[in-house]
């Protein structure tokens, strides 16, 4: 996350970072609005991003608005990151630890719910080398 807003000024940046600072956009919590991450550019979309977080928190966050932020960015992490991004993002929302403000957010269930279609690749995988094998290929 922290690499995703610190290279949103890039022209061109990680599609996958987009993806997910601009899911974020579109939680309630921060607007509801994915527009101006869309179609702003640079240094702009820099400025956007800086301003939106810094006028979040200008107001002061209750312990519930913290939650449902994280409970966003745990759904915007398992819809944008590939397995590694999103493994850094479950460390980190699991170090901020969220039952001690009373949250219940589910920080690793993308990555509970990879293991079982990664555990059915692999026993693809070694049945079609057995296989191979087998008929002599």
């Amino acid at each position: 996350e922290t690499y995703c807003r610190e290279t949103a000024g890039m022209e061109n940046w990680d599609p996958s970072c987009e993806a997910y600072i601009c899911c974020t956009f579109g939680c309630e919590v921060l607007g509801g609005d994915r527009t101006d991450c869309l179609e702003l550019r640079g240094q702009a979309r820099f400025e956007r991003l800086v301003d939106a977080r810094a006028d979040m928190y200008a107001l002061g966050i209750t312990q519930e608005q913290r939650c449902v932020l994280e409970k966003c960015y745990a759904y915007c992490a398992r819809a944008s990151f590939d397995t590694c991004r999103e493994m850094q993002f479950v460390q980190k929302c699991t170090d901020s630890n969220p039952t001690l403000y009373g949250c219940d957010v589910k920080c690793n269930a993308a990555v509970e719910q990879a293991r079982p279609v990664l555990y059915l690749a692999a026993v693809a995988a070694a049945t079609l080398s057995v296989c191979g094998r087998l008929s002599g290929t």
